[in-house]
């Protein structure tokens, strides 16, 4: 009965039941009734089958592995004479069944006996049969309090993961000569496991016990790689399972309840520049930056993607022959809109205006957002190849000014975009599957179909064979460091190898192998920086991998000489070579201060100082440590550490003999009383002929008209504090900078001062002249004096105006700080004139803040050109970071004042229109877009834009975002957020210097002064000054 349907066998029972009465088989025959009766209650009452047990409740059999629905055999011609328990099938076809008569019998695919095992097994025991040596069985006891097995495992190459009652997870050996040994044991869980299950496609283990799964890579047992808690399962866990692809992992309860869970995403990402986009979940995708520190992105997707590609400005999902395009702001992300391709999408590039498709042998390359650049029609998409080309295009890439593609006849193409036309080409003896040009599109790694890979350069049409390239590889990505420009690797499923191209060497252009490194299981290269291989994993994170080839930027603590040696020989393969002297300086002097002396021979010798390399060959072989320590010092300059050196060794005479070359007298002599007094007078009688030839020298000079003779002499009186004779010297040498100087340093003679800057015109003198001026006469508060300075500067004297900065100093001096504030407005206004914006912000500001810490009221007009210098400033900053709007509000602010910016009206117009557009702007830009239009602006339109801006004034778009509104901290009138002057109270608005926008004052805050910035904007202003 056990061997019919359910459903069949019930229709049956209601088929009998209903004809009882009819039919005369059953309304007669008494023993037909009750079998049928005896049926119905085994069916319609399961909880009584233990007493309903006959002949006729046991399953039938069959010798041939087929069970048949009625008849059947005798349970005596079957394998087991009792249930068959548990089964399983090997990879040769075998089929090995256990049951309750605690028997193994292993038979073949035909159903013939090979082998039939008797064993008597507790849940305490493991059961080892090897088949090829039937005669040694293992048997494999654990420790009581791991408790009973619950279920295992085989994985890899002969080993089995157990799991046991009381929560205990164990990996064990099966090889011959470890058998049995644990090679792993934890406490899984604390109170109970319940089922193991394994994914040798993720090569991942995962248990479940204690309302918990946990994770653990079988790469690396002791990690736990992820743990899922299941609190409402309060009943107790059941079975895990994986698909056989690993995505899906199913858990079923104690509770009748079934989990299923996404383990395993399909890996799809991105790059562009340093913008990274992965998988992170089926329905989302995450836009990160992680070089500039960027927060990452999370897009929201509609569909569960089959490829993904992000740009500068735009992310691309889609799955079949669909496509669609995200805008990415700073903070949030807009849906642009989905393309329809003509063929299934293989491939999809981006950067930054344009998108390219790759489906079924062709490439489409269109505008991303056509509709809002309102580029020529002809120019918004095209079709490639062309229709007379009888080539599929196989694989393509796109770059800043290229679209670049490969064919299944071997050429490669160029296509200028802001040409709108080919450029280059080249013909490969076979097809080009792959494509991978560098950051800049100056060079490229393909592949062609035999699998060999080449780096091209187009510029002289060279291609060069990259040495040992796997056949496996999957991709190649290039170093985004500017400073390693021939970097490169390539990838498959285990390992990266790194290249460089080294274009100049005296062997001539090559490609040469660097070195390898592994990558972790199901890790996928996204981007490379500096070394740093950032890569997406199976779970949608991104996780960064250090090259082994450039192990030298990591620390060299604990580095031995073996791996310093492999650090010296990478860097030199990379080419990160040191090429200046300093450099090479500071490696020789590192030599010197740990006694490396033969090192330190090479390094200068190297650098061709010959004087360093015979003094250190003369000192080399010294075995006394004080007196060769002594040496060293000397050589670094370190005189005194040296006299004590050579004190402390066996040749104490070296320190008179350092100090005697080195003319030291006064110490020579005292050293001489204590260690050579015989040697006092010959050191007197030389010190006497220096002084002497001194004084000869001094009586020679006015016959001598070299400068360079007449400059060391006035070096050498200065040094002695003999300034008169130096100013003479000075004066002979022709340094009037220095004349200058020691007048008004030491000699207290500005008058003489003035006098020589007259005469020799010297700007620089001219500006030490007017610096102790300002200083004296701040520091005298004479009012005579100060007058007439004034008088000199403003040119009353002589008719030449001085620069105004002098006149800034002077005020400031005097502490007259409203003449300051007009003059520093009067500088800022040259500055900016000549459009050194940045030094016109400066003046005022530091002006700005002087006069609040003076408690001093703001010159409106200062105020004002400091918030219109500052929203220039902050521009920059906001379009770096993707806020397209408020750069175009800072923007906007800039070009209503555009007057104030003489030297850049073009670009800063030119600006306004891009980043209004960009912002959805429309009114705005094409207010600006007419505003160059004009006769006097339009040829000076970079070329790359003046088509784009001709076709916005040509169709204007006047929507307009409107802008949103906040209320006055002085009288809570709303106004747009980006005004300053409240047209309700007259004030002007306290404004944040980060962002432009109006501050946020607290209620309870007392209101500031007119057109004040907050405290803390000042601070944040001067760190911003100071690079912070």
């Amino acid at each position: 009965m056990e061997g019919v349907e359910p459903n069949s066998l019930w229709s049956l029972i209601q088929y009998a039941y209903t004809d009882m009465e009819n039919n005369a088989l059953f309304r007669d025959d008494i023993e037909c009734q009750k079998l049928i009766m005896e049926a119905m209650k085994y069916h319609l009452l399961p909880e009584r089958r233990p007493m309903l047990q006959s002949p006729r409740t046991k399953p039938r059999k069959s010798t041939v592995g087929t069970l048949f629905a009625v008849g059947g055999m005798d349970s005596t011609k079957g394998k087991h004479t009792k249930r068959i328990t548990c089964g399983c099938w090997n990879a040769e076809n075998l089929l090995a069944l256990g049951g309750d008569d605690k028997m193994i019998t292993i038979s073949n695919q035909e159903g013939d006996t090979i082998r039939q095992i008797s064993v008597v097994l507790g849940k305490r025991t493991l059961f080892l049969f090897n088949l090829n040596e039937p005669e040694n069985p293992i048997d494999l006891e654990f420790q009581h309090c791991y408790g009973t097995i619950v279920c295992y495992n085989w994985y890899g190459d002969g080993y089995i993961m157990i799991g046991f009652s009381r929560g205990n997870f164990v990996a064990i050996s099966t090889h011959i000569q470890e058998i049995g040994q644990e090679i792993f044991q934890t406490r899984e869980h604390k109170d109970n496991l319940t089922s193991i299950a394994m994914s040798q496609t993720l090569n991942k283990v995962a248990t479940c016990g204690d309302n918990c799964i946990k994770i653990h890579d079988l790469a690396e047992l002791k990690d736990m790689y992820a743990i899922i808690n299941l609190d409402e399962e309060n009943k107790g866990l059941g079975t895990l399972s994986w698909t056989d692809d690993g995505q899906l992992l199913a858990l079923s309860t104690q509770r009748g309840s079934l989990h299923v869970f996404l383990t395993k995403l399909p890996i799809l990402g991105d790059a562009c520049s340093t913008r990274i986009a992965s998988l992170t979940s089926l329905l989302e995708v995450t836009v990160a930056n992680p070089v500039e520190g960027e927060s990452p992105i999370t897009v929201s997707v509609d569909v569960e993607p089959s490829f993904v590609a992000v740009g500068l400005y735009h992310l691309a999902v889609g799955m079949n022959n669909r496509a669609w395009f995200y805008v990415l702001g700073e903070n949030a992300v807009k849906k642009l809109k989905d393309v329809e391709y003509l063929g299934t999408v293989a491939s999809i590039c981006l950067y930054s205006d344009y998108a390219a498709a790759l489906f079924e042998g062709k490439v489409q390359l269109h505008l991303v957002e056509s509709e809002i650049l309102d580029t020529q029609e002809e120019r918004e998409t095209r079709l490639f190849p062309a229709v007379d080309d009888k080539c599929r295009i196989l694989c393509h890439a796109l770059t800043a000014d290229f679209l670049i593609y490969g064919t299944d006849t071997g050429v490669i193409q160029y296509f200028y975009i802001e040409d709108w036309q080919f450029v280059n080409d080249y013909r490969h003896p076979v097809g080009v599957k792959k494509i991978f040009p560098d950051p800049n599109g100056t060079k490229l790694v393909f592949i062609d179909e035999k699998s060999d890979g080449f780096v091209y350069c187009p510029v002289n049409d060279a291609t060069y064979e990259i040495p040992d390239l796997s056949p496996t590889i999957k991709g190649v990505l290039w170093e985004n460091w500017p400073m390693d420009k021939g970097v490169f690797l390539a990838y498959d499923d285990d390992k990266v190898y790194t290249y460089v191209f080294h274009k100049d060497t005296i062997q001539g252009s090559k490609v040469i192998l660097a070195g390898g490194t592994k990558v972790p299981f199901s890790h996928k290269p996204l981007l490379l920086y500096n070394g740093e291989l950032i890569c997406q994993t199976q779970s949608g994170k991104i996780n960064n991998i250090y090259l082994s080839t450039h192990s030298f930027l990591n620390s060299l603590k604990d580095t031995g000489p073996n791996e310093l040696r492999q650090m010296l020989a990478q860097t030199l393969m990379l080419k990160r070579i040191l090429n200046d002297n300093a450099a090479w300086n500071e490696l020789a002097e590192a030599c010197l201060h740990h006694m490396e002396v033969e090192f330190a021979i090479r390094v200068y010798r190297t650098i061709g100082n010959v004087g360093m390399v015979m003094s250190l060959e003369g000192v080399k072989g010294i075995e006394d440590y004080n007196l060769l320590a002594g040496h060293l010092a000397m050589f670094t300059n370190d005189f005194n550490l040296a006299q004590d050196l050579y004190l402390a060794s066996s040749c104490p005479v070296a320190a008179l003999e350092m100090r005697r070359d080195l003319q030291h007298w006064d110490s020579a002599l005292q050293l001489a009383k204590r260690l050579a007094p015989d040697q006092i007078p010959f050191i007197s009688k030389e010190y006497a002929i220096q002084l002497e030839f001194t004084a000869k020298v001094g009586e020679l000079l006015p016959h001598v008209s070299s400068p360079k003779i007449h400059l060391q002499y006035a070096k050498a009186k200065e040094a002695d504090g003999r300034y008169k004779e130096a100013v003479v010297a000075y004066e002979n040498a022709k340094q009037w900078n220095s004349v200058i100087r020691i007048y008004l340093d030491h000699l207290n003679n500005p008058e003489k001062a003035v006098s020589i800057v007259r005469e020799s015109q010297s700007l620089d003198g001219a500006k030490m002249v007017a610096r102790n001026h300002q200083l004296s006469v701040g520091q005298a508060k004479d009012e005579l004096l100060t007058s007439q300075l004034i008088d000199h500067l403003m040119g009353e004297s002589d008719g030449m105006p001085k620069d105004a900065k002098y006149l800034f100093r002077l005020y400031m001096a005097l502490k007259q700080y409203r003449e300051a504030a007009r003059t520093a407005i009067i500088i800022a206004r040259e500055e900016q004139s000549a459009g050194n914006y940045r030094n016109a912000h400066d003046v005022l500001f530091g002006m700005y803040a002087e006069l609040q810490a003076q408690k001093i009221k703001i010159p409106s007009e200062m105020a004002t050109n400091l918030m219109i210098l500052h929203s220039y400033i902050l521009v920059k900053i906001h379009v770096k970071s993707g806020d397209h709007m408020k750069g175009a509000r800072m923007l906007i602010r800039v070009a209503n004042n555009i007057s104030k910016f003489p030297s850049h009206i073009v670009p800063i117009l030119t600006s306004t229109v891009i980043e209004c557009h960009r912002a959805g702007l429309k009114n705005s830009a094409f207010s600006f877009a007419a505003m160059l239009m004009r006769p006097e602006y339009r040829n000076k339109i970079d070329a790359k834009y003046k088509k784009k801006i001709e076709a916005m004034v040509r169709r204007p778009d006047t929507s307009e975002i409107e802008e949103a509104t906040t209320p006055c901290p002085f009288c809570e009138f709303l106004l747009p957020e980006c005004e300053l002057l409240c047209p309700g109270c007259k004030n002007n608005i306290p404004y944040c210097i980060a962002t432009h926008g109006k501050g946020c004052l607290p209620q309870q805050a007392s209101v500031p002064p007119l057109g004040e910035i907050h405290g803390y904007s000042l601070t944040l202003m001067t760190e911003g000054r100071n690079g912070s």
